[in-house]
């Protein structure tokens, strides 16, 4: 019985593949946004990457970190932010509210 091995993954396949677990974390919702640096091959998987991210509704875009080689940043549409709690908006707003609180409007 010949004994065949398992093909290496290409450094291209390891970057589509973290690109596909970033992409899957941000639309399962385990991550709001996903950076994915270090990537030998990001500039020219980005199309790729674009249109897997289409697929699944999440932004993909390129960023140029410190000018350095390009990373992909994965994140959510900006009309599916995720609502803030009712008692958690109560607690935000409370700082803001106390800091206006005896002031005019013209001071605030």
């Amino acid at each position: 019985m010949e004994r065949r091995h398992a093909r290496r993954p290409s450094r291209l396949d390891q970057d589509l593949e973290s690109i596909r677990g970033g992409i899957g974390l941000v639309a399962n919702r385990q991550a709001d946004r996903v950076v994915l640096a270090g990537l030998r091959y990001g500039e020219r998987l980005l199309p790729r990457a674009m249109e897997l991210a289409a697929g699944a509704v999440v932004d993909v875009r390129p960023d140029r970190i410190g000018g350095g080689p390009l990373a992909i940043v994965v994140s959510r549409p900006a009309a599916d932010a995720r609502p803030v709690p009712g008692r958690a908006r109560e607690m935000l707003a409370a700082p803001l509210i106390a800091a206006s609180v005896g002031r005019s409007r013209s001071e605030a």
